[in-house]
């Protein structure tokens, strides 16, 4: 994943300073490269000059237009609460029938509205204090793989910050890169999120728990973090996690896409390096691999894991 932090924000080309025959040994002497932290991370191509430039002209475009409209922004592509059905579940509706109309698909009870981000927190901010892979909680949907890669990824620091190109808060537009196909794409969203709790006028005879007060019910219930749909952040009115997670739902076409998944695949689309699977029963020697492998994680690579929980349980230690 060799890369120059400095792409993102200056749009400046540039490789990393390797000898071209670093990787070969030599019989005198062994050849030892280290990755400079100011060069790890990012995938340098010319795609991704191209596709953050396109991004951030595409985002300030969209500023200039709604400032002009006096208009939040509002992703006609992919829309939460226009379109829900098809954000959430693609072309696979449950409660219309199979792709081929021979199975009935029950339809699960799912979100309860759509909010903004400046609806939904008090005082919203996009990082505090950067990412952490403290930070990240699961939502209602079974993407932990996405989950196990964004906690992965955050642990080099800077990296998540220059995946999220450009955006304004305000006007509620968002522009993200993701390497796709062997080239960089630009994501961009609205700052509209699936929430669990209904509206005070759905409770339907319930109001009186709250004596009729909706400002107490919203207070209560539908402001902050816990009222997400799918993930948060722990740190309360940060809310980069649930806007990086709308946007891969965009990049694969809907949310129910993100169930089920590799994380390496997650990782590859943050950072457009290229993941290698290692079993941990094919290692020959087990100091050799952490004094090579492990000892250089957020120098110049990541690692993530997981378990086969297929065979039920496993006992193992970290």
């Amino acid at each position: 994943m060799n890369g120059i932090f400095s792409y993102i924000d200056k749009l400046t080309t540039g490789s990393p300073d390797v000898p071209a025959k670093a990787h070969e040994a030599k019989a005198t002497a062994q050849v030892k490269f280290q990755q400079r932290k100011e060069q790890a991370g990012l995938l340098c191509t010319s795609e991704l000059e191209v596709a953050v430039a396109r991004c951030r002209r595409k985002v300030d475009a969209i500023i200039k237009d709604c400032r002009a409209r006096n208009s939040r922004f509002r992703d006609i592509e992919f829309d939460l609460e226009g379109d829900r059905e098809r954000c959430l579940y693609g072309l696979n509706v449950p409660g219309t029938g199979s792709d081929d109309g021979s199975e009935y698909i029950p339809a699960p009870s799912g979100p309860a509205d759509v909010l903004r981000v400046t609806q939904i927190f008090d005082d919203p901010e996009f990082f505090i204090d950067g990412a952490n892979s403290s930070d990240v909680v699961q939502g209602a949907l079974g993407n932990c793989w996405f989950m196990s890669a964004v906690s992965t990824v955050a642990t080099m620091e800077g990296l998540i910050e220059r995946i999220c190109v450009h955006r304004d808060q305000q006007v509620g537009v968002y522009g993200f890169v993701f390497y796709r196909d062997s080239g960089w794409v630009d994501i961009i969203i609205d700052d509209l999120l699936y929430t669990r709790i209904p509206k005070f006028e759905e409770l339907y005879g319930l109001q009186d728990l709250y004596h009729g007060d909706k400002d107490k019910f919203d207070a209560a219930a539908r402001i902050g973090g816990k009222t997400l749909y799918f993930s948060k952040s722990k740190t309360e009115n940060e809310t980069w996690l649930p806007l990086l997670e709308k946007a891969y739902a965009k990049l694969n076409g809907d949310y129910a896409a993100l169930s089920g998944g590799l994380d390496s695949e997650a990782i590859e689309a943050m950072t457009g390096g290229i993941s290698n699977m290692i079993h941990v029963k094919d290692i020959l020697d087990i100091d050799r691999f952490w004094d090579e492998q492990l000892l250089n994680v957020q120098k110049d690579r990541l690692f993530g894991c997981s378990i086969d929980d297929s065979r039920g349980t496993v006992n193992g230690k970290l």
